[in-house]
């Protein structure tokens, strides 16, 4: 237990008494009274907690993870890999694959773990419907020393990357020695690689839609430069790179932190909740994919329901949704415009993606935010201009509320608060700027008259 259960044992235990002693003055046996209390307590306190706090602790209706898991997953391709890294990005994972038997052809790599010697060994071992991951190295190999690998610059510039998984994988002691270093030591004399790529071999496995086919590129360079190292799960992801030769689709869900990439972000491909590694440059989404996923595949719903309490794990993942269904929108209208045969089919898409989103993750459930700027912009291009503005004035309110609050405080919180209100004037001038873009006077004239009054009040403030 932690410490805390130890002091609310002994402040239940303090209450009991008290009840206790009340009973005592009432000249009642103090066996009866102990025994009142006793119950007393146990039909109050639990009473009580539920009645207080039966409305944010109810799940009964709240499908929020296994939905977004089931998006996570029909995000990848079949076959595929997906790396993941934190408990809300895998273990629902884990449950809707164990329980509700959704893409048990997709592998979940959590990064954390593939660290371990015994994940390592569950990976490479066929898993439902899935192959066991590609690897060169065998259990005694990564079981071994080679849960560090240095990246020491020898002057070698950039080297081949399966040349360098070769050296790795070597038991040549003369690959484990560096002259005046006295001990073994697993390294590599290099600290940035390159991947030959077989334009024929990823056209053939699908990996982008073919209107990207013209992007792919001969050789991916791969740069970790920042680095001096790499640790084991970072060895296994370049290896099964590699190794699996874009037969075996590899993603890492949006969620995973950028200090796991291992210099691949370059060619992250979103296609929904997940960034595929492809060899393209130029392609930030894949909109073909990525729309067939929104739209076609993934479920909705589970954030407008009626009653169920948003806490900020699911408040953060509903505005990282909203950003990348905004990304789609954007690449879309990006398409349109260089695309002439493609343009009003694109554009017909981009609205169905901002109305999609306006649709399922409401602003009246989670509020627009700095991320919701997109579809403002979105709809600006497309000339729906009142849903437009329908998102500004909301993000707008929004901003103003808080900037309200922190600038009425006084004394030692206004000071401390001078961050938060700075932060809010920057967020009200990229609102502006962003309007302004659009030549939307009539809405400009709006917001400032909301605003004008609290800038004038913060420079009286701070810049007299």
């Amino acid at each position: 237990y932690a410490g805390s259960f130890y002091a609310f044992a002994i402040w239940i235990g303090f209450g009991v008494l008290q009840i206790v002693e009340w009973l005592n003055t009432l000249k009642m046996p103090r066996v009866v009274a102990v025994g009142i209390a006793t119950i007393a307590s146990l039909v109050l306190v639990p009473g009580i907690m539920a009645q207080q706090n039966w409305d944010d602790h109810d799940r009964s209706e709240c499908t929020i993870a296994r939905d977004l898991a089931y998006n996570y997953l029909n995000s990848c391709e079949p076959n595929a890999i997906i790396f993941t890294n934190g408990d809300n990005d895998t273990f629902p994972l884990w449950y809707a694959q164990e329980v509700e038997g959704c893409r048990p052809d997709v592998r979940i790599c959590n990064l954390s773990y593939l660290q371990t010697d015994w994940y390592c060994d569950q990976m490479f071992r066929k898993a439902y419907d899935s192959e066991p991951l590609p690897s060169r190295f065998t259990h005694e190999q990564y079981s071994g020393d080679r849960d560090v690998i240095y990246l020491l610059d020898q002057g070698k510039g950039r080297i081949n990357l399966e040349t360098a998984m070769q050296f790795i994988a070597s038991d040549d002691p003369r690959t484990k020695s560096i002259p005046n270093y006295g001990e073994r030591i697993c390294y590599v004399p290099a600290k940035q690689f390159y991947l030959d790529v077989d334009k024929e071999q990823v056209k053939k496995c699908n990996v982008v839609s073919k209107c990207y086919e013209d992007r792919i590129q001969e050789k991916m360079n791969i740069d970790l430069n920042g680095k001096s190292v790499i640790i084991k799960n970072e060895l296994m992801v370049l290896d099964m790179l590699i190794k699996s030769n874009w037969e075996r689709p590899m993603y890492y869900a949006v969620t995973v932190g950028s200090e796991n990439y291992v210099g691949l972000n370059k060619y992250f491909v979103l296609s929904g909740l997940a960034y595929r590694i492809a060899p393209v440059t130029g392609v930030s989404v894949d909109n073909e994919k990525m729309y067939d996923n929104v739209m076609n595949k993934f479920r909705w719903g589970f954030y407008n329901k009626p009653g169920i309490y948003l806490d900020e794990n699911k408040t953060r993942m509903a505005s990282n949704l909203r950003n990348n269904l905004g990304r789609l929108a954007t690449s879309l209208l990006i398409q349109a415009a260089q695309n002439d045969s493609l343009k009003d089919e694109c554009r017909k898409r981009a609205l169905e993606v901002l109305d999609k989103t306006q649709l399922e993750i409401p602003h009246s459930v989670v509020p627009h935010n700095y991320f919701s700027l997109p579809i403002a912009q979105g709809y600006y291009e497309l000339a729906e201009t009142e849903k437009a503005r329908e998102v500004v004035r909301d993000f707008a309110r929004e901003n103003w509320q808080e900037l309200n609050y922190f600038m009425s405080l006084d004394g030692e919180k206004l000071v401390t608060s001078i961050g938060d209100i700075e932060r809010g004037i920057a967020i009200y001038n990229e609102i502006l700027k962003s309007v302004n873009s659009y030549n939307d006077k009539e809405l400009i004239d709006e917001l400032n008259g909301q605003y004008q009054p609290l800038i004038t009040k913060a420079e009286n403030m701070f810049y007299r």
